[in-house]
This record gives C-alpha cells, sequence and structure tokens, in this order.
C-alpha cells in the first residue's frame, strides 16, 4: 500500500540523538509533506531508502497548508522512503484526514 509519496529530505534535526526526539520533514511533488518524529531515527547501511524509527514515532501527512492530514503513531516503523510503505509495530494508531 503506498501511503506516501517522497521527493526530497529536508533534515530538521542536525543529530539523531536518543535523548531528545529527532525529526525530519519530506518535502513531496504537489505541495505534499510528510513530518516524522521518533527518539531515534536511522538509516539503513544497505539501503539508503529505508529508516527505522523506534520509540514514540509519529508520521504525519498533509496534502496541502488547508489539509489536517492523516496521523500515524507507532511505537516503531520501518519507513521506505523509495516507495511510501510504512510498517508500523507496537502500539499502532492512525487517524485520517477528513473528507
Amino acid at each position: 500500500m503506498k501511503l506516501l509519496a517522497v521527493a526530497t529530505f529536508v533534515f530538521a534535526s542536525s543529530a539523531f540523538a536518543q535523548d531528545r526526539p529527532a525529526a525530519l520533514e519530506i518535502s513531496g511533488s504537489g505541495g505534499q509533506t510528510t513530518y516524522i518524529k521518533a527518539n531515534n531515527i536511522q538509516r539503513d547501511d544497505a539501503d539508503k531508502a529505508t529508516l527505522r524509527l523506534k520509540g514514540n514515532v509519529q508520521i504525519a501527512h498533509k496534502s496541502g497548508p488547508q489539509d489536517s492530514g492523516t496521523i500515524l503513531k507507532a511505537d516503531e516503523v520501518i519507513y521506505h522512503s523509495d516507495t511510501g510503505e510504512i510498517e508500523a509495530q507496537g502500539n499502532v494508531r492512525v487517524k485520517l484526514a477528513p473528507q
């Protein structure tokens, strides 16, 4: 299932430290933006397109400034930035944007 389309990475945090949450902002085509926060964010060494997120993970996807967005919260997530696919584990909740 394709949930998120990704075009460009913009890092909002200079370090991925475990003692404070790390954050990313991913801008896509057509004004879509994805915001990612987690206690720990690591890029897979073998596959640079895969992010491993752990601890208080929150992913918000907005298609424009007026969009309240879709929000995913989980304990752990594997995010494939090349396909937009998300594998969530632990306590998982999803809030869909109203239609």
